[in-house]
């Protein structure tokens, strides 16, 4: 209970939060473009050109969603996979191109830096080069510290924009999330949610990367959360029913 109480109050993400930070992305974006390169979006057939808004997961993924409701607030010359961005870069390089890699969330970053990757293979001096100008932005609507870090620490270039960081007070049972009024308290839970978890989600009983975390959205649940949330299963013989099961969202 102590656990749902944290997630409901302080991890939770509504659908109007998420409009909002949208709001903030697009805002953001608007600012920046100001102070790179001629300091203008160049519009034709009343989209911006030099603007393409890329996402790195599949179609189906929240990402992909966040992606496609930025663009259609900002109306970009592209929206789409980054995967296929670099051809659009490269038939815009003399055009001032701005290149923004949007998602909704982002817990151990391996996904970001996963997805990131493959394009920075196809030319690692352009795309660097670019990123040091300022013409690669990653925009996330939410993201914990490790994200940020793993892609700082592989793309140093590239801008990382936030609109709601994340900390410990959303790790189930970090020391200072202060969810638990002692240590035999703490580790008691940990406990019983480990052994839990090990049967619900063999590979990662405590979420993805073994965050533990604490994080719903209106529409999904990240698999970062404990699957104690999100995960249907058998439990000591007998079937387990999520309160956020991730298939219903």
């Amino acid at each position: 209970f102590q656990l749902l109480k944290r997630l409901a109050e302080r991890g939770y993400v509504s659908d109007g939060a998420m409009v909002s930070g949208l709001a903030r992305m697009q805002e953001a974006l608007n600012e920046r473009r100001t102070k790179l390169g001629g300091g203008a979006w160049v519009t034709m057939r009343r989209r911006l050109d030099n603007l393409c808004i890329a996402f790195v997961d599949s179609e189906t993924k929240s990402g992909a969603q966040t992606a496609r409701e930025l663009a259609k607030r900002m109306q970009p010359g592209k929206c789409g996979a980054l995967s296929d961005a670099y051809g659009w870069i490269h038939s815009h390089l003399k055009s001032d191109p701005l290149l923004v890699i949007a998602d909704d969330f982002s817990g151990t970053g391996s996904t970001l830096a996963k997805g990131i990757r493959p394009l920075w293979q196809h030319d690692d001096k352009l795309l660097t080069l670019l990123a040091k100008e300022g013409r690669v932005i990653c925009c996330l609507q939410t993201a914990f510290p490790e994200a940020l870090q793993r892609l700082k620490s592989e793309f140093p270039s590239v801008e990382i924009l936030v609109m709601k960081p994340f900390d410990d007070e959303l790790r189930a049972f970090e020391l200072d999330a202060g969810i638990f009024e002692n240590e035999r308290e703490r580790k008691f839970a940990r406990d019983v949610v480990l052994q839990i978890g090990r049967q619900l989600t063999q590979q990662m009983p405590l979420g993805f990367g073994d965050m533990a975390a604490l994080v719903a959205f209106h529409n999904t649940v990240p698999n970062n959360t404990l699957p104690i949330f999100w995960s249907s299963g058998t439990v000591n013989n007998r079937q387990w029913n999520p309160l956020l099961p991730r298939a219903s969202f």
